[in-house]
């Protein structure tokens, strides 16, 4: 039987995010659903020695806004790509995968974007680059409320309903329990090529 799934938008989408996304044979991406605070759509988390670390991109018109993803605004006023970029730099310099994928990365934080859609599909093509993944999405072109022979996985958050995450070597682990559902690249600058197949393993 095959796996479809409908998807929202979201920034360097946490580890089942992927997933959910590898193992799918159809990806529809609903660009119309309203945008929604404290999710996956503009903040990942990633390590950092004292443990997750949450990065936010700042939205033009705040957090507290009900408008579909494809017209969220991001607030370009403060150097928010900067401190992202210090913040991913001081947590990964030294992960055995960093210095291979960091030219990758780096173009996103030095470019400037007015919508967070589009900010999050250019670093979700270079991810799925990486992960040498050829998976392709399709955007709808209204809000789907439901879809038949289709997962609904939008606002996947992981770990309070989804199974439990083999542990692999992170940054840290010299100094605290191991963090599961990071971002992506979290599992991209620690596992490299090994990063598809980890994912792949993972039942759902």
């Amino acid at each position: 039987m095959s796996y479809n799934i409908l998807i929202d938008s979201h920034y360097a989408g946490n580890i089942y995010y992927y997933v959910h996304i590898l193992k799918a044979d159809k990806i529809i991406l609903d660009i119309h659903e309203h945008y929604i605070k404290a999710s996956g759509r503009n903040r990942c988390t990633i390590a950092s020695p004292e443990g997750r670390l949450l990065l936010s991109i700042p939205l033009a018109k705040g957090k507290h806004q009900r408008r579909a993803m494809k017209d969220i605004m991001i607030c370009n006023e403060t150097d928010w790509q900067k401190k992202h970029w210090h913040s991913i730099c001081a947590t990964y310099r030294k992960s055995a995968y960093f210095e291979y994928y960091e030219e990758h990365i780096f173009t996103f934080y030095h470019k400037k974007y007015s919508h967070l859609v589009a900010f999050n599909h250019d670093i979700h093509s270079v991810v799925m680059r990486l992960l040498k993944s050829e998976k392709q999405w399709t955007s709808s072109d209204h809000y789907i409320k439901g879809i038949d022979n289709y997962k609904d996985c939008r606002a996947v958050r992981g770990a309070s309903y989804l199974p439990i995450m083999p542990a692999y070597r992170q940054v840290f682990d010299d100094r605290m329990p191991f963090l599961s559902d990071l971002s992506i690249f979290d599992l991209l600058f620690n596992l490299g090529p090994l990063a598809q197949d980890y994912l792949l393993k993972i039942e759902l």
